[in-house]
Formats: structure tokens, C-alpha cells, sequence
């Protein structure tokens, strides 16, 4: 059997609280700290690229022709930025899809990829095509369906609106009575 991150108080046999998601509630803190990093650094390494390629744009307006290569010392740092910033929120809103399924079921990654699909789909269908909105909207659909698929499977207590659950009584509905 492999190593799980679930530590002391997964689901396992020596678990200390009751936890109905497959990671321990410190392996959860640490990614949701890593990837909060990850987007604070990157958006912020993003606007100081911004910023240099602005400035370096703003000393060569006028001065330099359009056509001179010297132009593209401000569009490197220009990409770079919205290369880095892109990267600083699609990648931790994809580990985040991904390790928020897992935490649910072993198949909990395919609903958050198809989760995720659906915003980039949908963002761009927005921005750019239409045709794609159609498309993301459907797999957001699909992905927050499927999120409830592998929550129900696990029996992860889960609701909409109304009133909250106690975990402990889903746990119990889902063993049956007592014989």
C-alpha cells in the first residue's frame, strides 16, 4: 500500500477526529498555503514586469521608430508579465480543482479538470468566440455534477441552501441501522 497524506486524522483506522475527506485537514493547510503563495509572488512578479516594460515603453515612445528593434525591450517584459500572472492564477486554480477532487474520492481529479475546462471555456468563449461559452458553461455543469458524484460515493456530507448537516447523522444514514 502506498503512503497516504492523510496523516492523524484521515479516514484511516488510528484517525484521531472524524474527517470525511481523504487528505488530513494540515496536508489541505499546506497546499492552500503553497498555491496562496504561488499567486501572491507570481501576480506580483507579473506587475513589476509590467511595470519595467511600461517604463522602458514609455522612454522609447517618441524617440525610437516603431519599426526599431529596440521596442522589443519592452515586449519581452510585457509577455513575460502576462505569461507570469496567467500562469500565477491558472495553475494554482487548476492544482486547487484537482487536489479539491482528490480530497473527495481517488476519481475526484476528473470533475475538477472538466470544472476547470469549463472556466478557461467559458472566459474565452466571454473574451473572445461565443461558440465557446456554450461549451464551458455545459462543462461547469458537468464538473459541479460530478463533484457531487464522487462527494455522494465518499459520503461527504454535502448540501444546497436549507438547513447544514451533521456529519456524524450522514455517517450513520449511510451505515444502516444498528442490528
Amino acid at each position: 500500500m502506498t503512503s497516504s497524506p492523510r496523516g492523524r486524522s484521515g479516514r484511516g483506522p488510528n484517525s484521531g477526529a472524524p474527517n470525511p475527506y481523504r487528505f488530513s485537514p494540515d496536508f489541505i493547510k499546506r497546499w492552500e498555503s503553497r498555491l496562496t503563495k504561488i499567486i501572491v509572488i507570481g501576480v506580483a512578479a507579473a506587475a513589476v514586469l509590467a511595470g519595467i516594460g511600461l517604463a522602458v515603453g514609455g522612454t522609447l515612445d517618441g524617440e525610437v521608430p516603431e519599426d526599431d528593434g529596440r521596442w522589443m525591450l519592452a515586449w519581452i517584459p510585457l509577455i513575460a508579465a502576462g505569461v507570469a500572472g496567467g500562469l500565477a492564477v491558472l495553475g494554482p486554480l487548476l492544482a486547487g480543482c484537482v487536489l479539491g477532487g482528490l480530497a473527495i474520492h481517488r476519481h475526484g481529479w476528473i470533475p475538477g479538470v472538466v470544472l476547470f475546462a469549463g472556466i478557461l471555456l467559458t472566459s474565452y468563449g466571454l473574451a473572445m468566440d461565443d461558440a465557446y461559452t456554450r461549451w464551458g458553461v455545459t462543462a461547469l455543469v458537468v464538473g459541479v455534477l460530478g463533484f457531487f458524484l464522487v462527494g455522494t460515493l465518499s459520503k461527504v456530507p454535502m448540501w444546497i441552501g436549507g438547513r447544514r448537516l451533521d456529519p456524524a447523522a450522514v455517517r450513520r444514514k449511510a451505515k444502516g441501522p444498528k442490528t
